[in-house]
C-alpha cells in the first residue's frame, strides 16, 4: 500500500460528506466505501438502533473493526470514515500508515464537542474549509471533490494515491468532470424499460425546488410511499 494509499474523508456529517465522498471515487476511478453503512449492513441494523440496544462503546468498537477492515484491503478505496468523535489509537496509526486523510472541514466544526476539531487536526493531512465553495459554486459538492482531486494530483500531501492518466489531464486542465458510462440504449428504450420495472416513479424536480434538502425530502417521501399499501402513482406528499 505504500504506493498507493486509500484516500479516507473523516468528519462529522454536514457538509454532503457522503456525496463529496462518491464524486471523489468516480474520479479517481476507485471504489466508494461508507464505514458506517458497512457497519449498518454487517448488524443488519442502523447506527441509532445498534447505539441504542448495544450502547455507544459497542457502536464505536464496530467502527473501529470496519475501518481497519478497509484500510487493509489491497484494493485502493475512498473511503468515508466513521463519524465518531472518539478515534483511538490503533485506527489512527492505521490511517497514518494506510492512506492520504482529507477533512472537508464546515459549520459543524465550530459547533461540535470540545476536543473534536483538535482530534481531527491531528489525524488530517489536509483540512478544506468548504464555506468558500457553498458561496461561490453553483454544485459545491462537485466542485470540493474537484478541488481535491487536484490536490492528489500535485501530490502535496503525506503518501502517494494513483490517479489515472485520464483523470489527471483533465485535473492539469481545470476540467476534472465525470466522464459517462456509455448508454446502450436509446433514450426512449431506457424509459419505456424503467417503467415496466418501477413499482412507483418519483420525480424529483419538486422536491429541488421546495426543499433546502431534497435528498432527505425524497428519502421522506419514499418511505412514506412503502409504508403507504396503495401509493398514488405521482403524488408528493
Amino acid at each position: 500500500m505504500d504506493g498507493d494509499r486509500h484516500v479516507v474523508l473523516i468528519g462529522r456529517a454536514g457538509p454532503r460528506r457522503t456525496y463529496i465522498g462518491r464524486r471523489l471515487a468516480r474520479l479517481l476511478q476507485r471504489p466508494f466505501a461508507d464505514a458506517d453503512e458497512q457497519v449498518e449492513l454487517a448488524a443488519g441494523r442502523t447506527l441509532s438502533r445498534l447505539a441504542r440496544e448495544q450502547g455507544q462503546d459497542d457502536l464505536r468498537r464496530r467502527e473501529a473493526q470496519v475501518l481497519a477492515h478497509l484500510l487493509t484491503r489491497d484494493v485502493s478505496l475512498v473511503i468515508l470514515a466513521p463519524e465518531a468523535v472518539e478515534m483511538d489509537r490503533a485506527s489512527m496509526a492505521l490511517l497514518a500508515g494506510a492512506a492520504v486523510v482529507l477533512w472537508p472541514r464546515g459549520e459543524e466544526a465550530r459547533t461540535a464537542p470540545d476536543g473534536l476539531s483538535d482530534r481531527y487536526e491531528d489525524i488530517a493531512d489536509r483540512i478544506i474549509d468548504v464555506e468558500p465553495f457553498y458561496a461561490t459554486a453553483d454544485e459545491p459538492g462537485r466542485a470540493i471533490a474537484r478541488h481535491m482531486l487536484e490536490l492528489l494530483v500535485k501530490g502535496e500531501l503525506r503518501g502517494s494515491v494513483r490517479v489515472p492518466d485520464r483523470v489527471r489531464a483533465q485535473a492539469d486542465r481545470h476540467i476534472c468532470e465525470d466522464v459517462p458510462e456509455a448508454v446502450t440504449l436509446q433514450e426512449q428504450e431506457l424509459s419505456a424499460h424503467v417503467e415496466e420495472i418501477a413499482d412507483h416513479i418519483v420525480d424529483v424536480e419538486p422536491f429541488h425546488a421546495g426543499d433546502d434538502e431534497p435528498e432527505r425530502a425524497i428519502a421522506r417521501h419514499i418511505a412514506r410511499l412503502l409504508a403507504d399499501d396503495d401509493p398514488r402513482p405521482g403524488t408528493v406528499g
